[in-house]
């Protein structure tokens, strides 16, 4: 079975490198520089110049449209058009299941879209906790299938 490398180990650490960005991208998701000028201040009162978006959709709308954040840190993004060419999105062939976005009790627990399902409501927060019962078969998710336990 393939293993890090203490090569590939010590680059996953080494900001800027390849390997350390496809790490970041696969543990927090796809991230997009904001416009030149333009701040985010991000939940823990960080100010950014880059979001985290929702990488399953096709570039549409403006910035605040394509983030993948809190509702009430969404007022913090730009209301600016998002040029099309700023991100493609990721092609997802079948379900995927995703964590560590911190959706909150005002966002719908349903699937972002046919084949993307977030299970992260900060549930360590206060939020529910969910589950979705998958079947093998399935090729497509659908909001019933969602088991939702709240705290």
């Amino acid at each position: 079975h393939p293993t890090l490398t203490q090569t590939g180990f010590e680059l996953a650490f080494t900001k800027g490198h390849t390997v350390f960005k496809n790490i970041e991208m696969l543990l927090k998701g796809a991230e997009i520089n904001l416009p030149d000028g333009y701040f985010m201040t991000d939940k823990d009162g960080h100010r950014r110049s880059n979001m985290r978006i929702q990488w399953w959709r096709e570039p549409q709308g403006t910035y605040r449209d394509m983030a993948m954040v809190s509702t009430n840190d969404r007022e913090n993004i730009p209301a600016i058009a998002i040029e099309p060419n700023v991100f493609k999105a990721f092609e997802v062939p079948c379900p995927t299941f995703i964590g560590h976005y911190w959706l909150t009790d005002d966002q719908s627990v349903a699937p972002m879209n046919e084949r993307v399902l977030c299970l992260d409501y900060s549930a360590v927060k206060g939020g529910p906790l969910v589950a979705y019962r998958f079947n093998l078969v399935d090729t497509t998710l659908e909001d019933q299938h969602f088991i939702v336990l709240h705290q």
